[in-house]
C-alpha cells in the first residue's frame, strides 16, 4: 500500500503575488512545494545540501524540523498527497525527490518535489476523514487510517470506492455525522429537531431537540458530535439546562462520569441504524455504501 499524506500549500508570497499564483505555478509545473528559505546567496541545490545550511538557521524551529523530515525523508516516490485549493481537492503522486531553488522565493516555494496532480472534486466526493485534516495541523500530515488509504489509492487510479456500513463513519464529514446522529435520535428515540437551534455561537452543542415524555411532559435534549479522535468529557455537559444530553465521538473517546442525563452514543448504535434505515437516509450519506 502506498503512503498517503495531507499537505497544506499556503505560502507567504511576496512582491504582489498571491496564494493563487503559487497554486497555479504548482499545477502548471507539476510540483508541490513549501517555504523555509535561507537568506544566504546560494543557487539551486539538492535537499541534503540545503539541510546542512538550513539546520543552522532553523535549529530551534520545531515546525521546520517536522516539515522537512516529512517532505525530504519520509515522503517516498510514488506516495500520494492530498491537496486542497478553493474548496476543490486533488491527489498528487510524487515523481521526484526534494529540491531547493531560491528563484521561487516570491512564491515561497523554495522546497519542491515533482509530481502528477489529479483533480478529485468537491466536498461531496471526498471523505470527511480527509476534509477534516485540512482544518488545522502541521504543514504535512501522514494519513494512517487504512480505510482512507484504500480510498485514496483507488480514487487516484480511477476506481470506484464503496464501503460497508461498519466503515462508513470515516467517510462522513462533520456535518454529515451531525445529521446522522440527529436522524438516529428522531427515528429511534422519537425526538424532533429544532432547526433554528443550530448556531455557531453554541459551541457546546450542535442543536437541540424535543419529544413528548411521560404524562405528556415535553422533554428537551441537546447533542454534541465530534469527528475523529476528540475527547468528550461527560462532566463538561452536566450543567447544561436540558433533560438529556447526547454525545457522540467518532472514535468513542469518552471520559465518563456518573451523570445520569448525559448519554454517550456508540458506533454500533449508529451502524445498526444505518443498516436498518438505509432507504430513509439522505444520498450524501448512503452514496458511499456498497
Amino acid at each position: 500500500m502506498k503512503n498517503v499524506w495531507r499537505m497544506h500549500i499556503k505560502p507567504d508570497t511576496k512582491a504582489g503575488l498571491t496564494r493563487n499564483d503559487a497554486w497555479s505555478y504548482c499545477v502548471e509545473n507539476g510540483i508541490i512545494g513549501i517555504g523555509w528559505g535561507i537568506e544566504e546567496n546560494v543557487g539551486p541545490m539538492l535537499s541534503e545540501e540545503y539541510l546542512l545550511i538550513a539546520s543552522k538557521v532553523y535549529k530551534d524551529n520545531t515546525g521546520w524540523k517536522r516539515a522537512m523530515n516529512a517532505f525530504i525523508h519520509h515522503m517516498k516516490l510514488g506516495d500520494l498527497v492530498w491537496l486542497e485549493y478553493g474548496g476543490v481537492y486533488y491527489i498528487s503522486e510524487l515523481t521526484g525527490d526534494a529540491f531547493y531553488d531560491p528563484k521561487r522565493k516570491d512564491l515561497d516555494l523554495y522546497n519542491t518535489r515533482s509530481c502528477r496532480i489529479k483533480e478529485i472534486g468537491g466536498l461531496d466526493v471526498v471523505p470527511g476523514g480527509i476534509q477534516t485534516r485540512f482544518i488545522r495541523g502541521s504543514a504535512i500530515q501522514k494519513v494512517n487510517d487504512s480505510i482512507l488509504q484504500q480510498y485514496t489509492v483507488s480514487t487516484y487510479f480511477g476506481k470506484t470506492t464503496k464501503v460497508r456500513a461498519e466503515n462508513l463513519l470515516k467517510y462522513l464529514s462533520p456535518d454529515d455525522l451531525e445529521d446522522l446522529v440527529g436522524l438516529y435520535l428522531q427515528y429511534r428515540h422519537d425526538y424532533k429537531v429544532i432547526p433554528s437551534s443550530c448556531k455557531p455561537t453554541t459551541k457546546k452543542i450542535e442543536y437541540t431537540l424535543i419529544r413528548e415524555g411521560s404524562k405528556g411532559k415535553i422533554e428537551t435534549a441537546a447533542v454534541q458530535v465530534k469527528k475523529g479522535n476528540v475527547l468528550l468529557s461527560v462532566g463538561d455537559y452536566a450543567d447544561l439546562p436540558y433533560d438529556w444530553v447526547y454525545l457522540f465521538g467518532e472514535d468513542e473517546n469518552y471520559r465518563k462520569s456518573e451523570v445520569n442525563n448525559v448519554k454517550c452514543l456508540t458506533r454500533k448504535e449508529l451502524i445498526d441504524f444505518i443498516t436498518t434505515y438505509r432507504s430513509f437516509l439522505p444520498n450524501k450519506i448512503t452514496h458511499w455504501l456498497v
